[in-house]
């Protein structure tokens, strides 16, 4: 007869006989687990799991070093909370896994699932990647098409206020039309872009387990092909930082804010972004040595259709929303987002988001 807090392993195996996903259970006090089901094998690329020999460092062993910190915290927290879901790490070799699980504090007993999501890993950091490609997409749309139509549009005004309404050699009556043809134009380009940044706003935040560095030197790199005459370099200590937020979405207001970077400095000008740690959140800077803000327009910066709204040095377009949207976004992940500016001294945004 079982006692009333005991586990019957043979009944338990009945029922994960057929189960997908790795199962355990795991004796905190015996420090040994007590249940694993053939999967774990599998997704530790075990030879071995003969019970009950098996320690937690068998599978510690097989976790990327990188992630150990990691792993230790959702212990705790585990601990602490009695449960931990969708806790995301790397195995050896190459592999990404997911594991739930939960802490039975009467008989010091943890009961977990654990689940290898490498094919679907991939393909999320595909979508990731895919949308920060994008993103740098609208902003070559936005930087080569709205600044030279806007060029445009200043060249068929100042011609039609000097022309001298020779119907054959001016033809005045043309460039009302042209104008009007090219403001439609922008205007196609800007509510595009308004719908895209609206859009991302509506969707609720979804936590990854993803690299902060890799993430921003991708931005860094699509930046680059689109403002070429600009210097843009990564300051951090870091090598990697792994956090759990929502990927999408810093990668949306870190392009937006190097884009604004990119838009208000002079050819040639520097924009360094900077990443650094707190004990409990991780910090995005964007500083440039552009033309800074002016205190007139400070207290708008964050408003929806800001008045502090302007077109950037050599004419790109502002839809007066993006920095809005930043800070509606930051906002939804928990985090902050301020800056430091200097009128014709620069400017530094920084983004500041919860590493957990």
């Amino acid at each position: 007869m079982l006692g009333e807090n005991e586990f019957s392993t043979e009944t338990i195996g009945e029922f994960v006989r057929a189960y997908k996903d790795g199962f355990f259970i795991y004796d905190i006090h015996e420090k040994q687990f007590r249940f694993l089901n053939p999967v774990m094998q599998k997704i530790f690329s075990l030879e071995d799991l003969s019970l009950p020999t098996n320690n937690a460092s068998v599978f510690l062993n097989r976790v990327n070093v990188d992630d150990h910190a990691f792993l230790t915290h959702k212990y705790k927290l585990l601990l602490e909370k009695g449960y931990i879901l969708q806790a995301e790490f790397r195995c050896e070799p190459d592999k990404y896994v997911s594991c739930d699980a939960y802490y039975l504090e009467d008989t010091k007993t943890i009961i977990g699932t654990v689940k290898d999501i490498t094919r679907a890993k991939e393909h999320a950091d595909y979508m990731v990647n895919y949308g920060g490609q994008k993103d740098t997409l609208l902003e070559i749309i936005c930087h080569n098409l709205s600044g030279p139509l806007m060029l445009m549009q200043n060249v068929i005004r100042k011609a039609e206020k000097t022309a001298t309404g020779n119907i054959v050699n001016g033809t005045p009556d043309v460039y009302p039309f042209i104008n009007d043809i090219t403001q439609q134009c922008i205007d196609i380009i800007n509510d595009f872009l308004e719908k895209e940044h609206f859009e991302s706003e509506k969707i609720f935040p979804r936590k990854n387990h993803f690299d902060v560095v890799e993430k921003v030197r991708l931005i860094i790199e699509n930046s680059k092909k689109v403002y070429e005459s600009k210097h843009i370099h990564l300051d951090t200590e870091h090598e990697y930082l792994f956090v759990h937020s929502d990927d999408v979405k810093f990668l949306q207001v870190l392009n937006n804010l190097i884009s604004n970077a990119m838009k208000f400095t002079q050819t040639n000008g520097n924009i360094v972004v900077g990443i650094r740690t707190t004990e409990d959140t991780f910090i995005v800077s964007i500083a440039d040595d552009g033309i800074g803000i002016s205190p007139q327009m400070q207290p708008f910066l964050f408003e929806r259709n800001s008045i502090a709204s302007r077109p950037g040095l050599r004419g790109e377009a502002s839809n007066g929303i993006g920095l809005y949207i930043c800070k509606r976004l930051v906002d939804r992940m928990q985090g902050r987002l301020w800056y430091d500016t200097i009128e014709n001294n620069g400017s530094t945004f920084y983004m500041e988001l919860p590493r957990e």
